[in-house]
């Protein structure tokens, strides 16, 4: 009883904590929109964050099934842990002997919850990506709205709006899988650390 009443303490501050963190992320959108808009360009305001926004999601969807795909295999393989072996001291006798303790963390990641846990976990991950990478909207709108220079690369005779627009984005997206699936690993020793493998 005592821990549910301290749960329920911290339930008003958490919502509070929350409430200020996103007033304090819509002030800077909020400042831009009365400056674009006392310039009458609020298409360009609007276009901008829709385009942040479309990337955010984008990256989010990419690398949340990624690493939920990653979880789930992880999780399959740890299913059937084995029960390890320890040596524990018999109360009666006296003596240690060997025996089977159960894996109570391999147990946990089968129990009743655990697939919502693990999402969860997946969830926080995949924004915290999204949020740092969809900065780069930018750059994913040059490479989708590309046009040519008309001038030809004597060595690799590409156009010169490769280098200038489908090279960057690449980069960007060889370095966000490469965060992804490194992420994805540690995420995947964890779960099988705790699974005992």
């Amino acid at each position: 009883m005592q821990r549910n009443q301290i749960s329920k303490k911290w339930v008003p501050w958490i919502v509070l904590l929350v409430i200020l963190a996103a007033i304090l992320a819509l002030t800077s959108y909020y400042v831009d929109y009365l400056w674009y808009h006392s310039v009458e360009y609020t298409q360009v305001f609007v276009k901008t964050l829709l385009s942040k926004i479309a990337t955010g999601i984008g990256i989010f969807a990419l690398v949340f099934v990624i690493l939920r795909l990653n979880a789930w295999v992880t999780v399959k393989k740890t299913k059937n842990a084995p029960s390890r072996e320890r040596w524990v001291l018999d109360e009666e006798t006296g003596n240690a002997r060997m025996m089977q303790v159960p894996n109570l963390l391999a147990s946990m990641l089968n129990g009743k919850y655990s697939s919502w846990i693990i999402t969860g976990i997946c969830v926080v991950l995949a924004l915290l990506i999204s949020v740092g990478m969809s900065s780069q909207w930018l750059l994913v709108q040059q490479f989708f709205h590309q046009v040519d220079f008309g001038i030809t690369d004597p060595l690799f005779h590409h156009d010169v709006r490769f280098y200038f627009f489908s090279l960057p984005f690449l980069k960007i997206l060889y370095e966000l899988i490469f965060l992804t699936v490194v992420v994805g690993l540690i995420f995947s020793a964890l779960l099988y650390s705790a699974a005992g493998i």
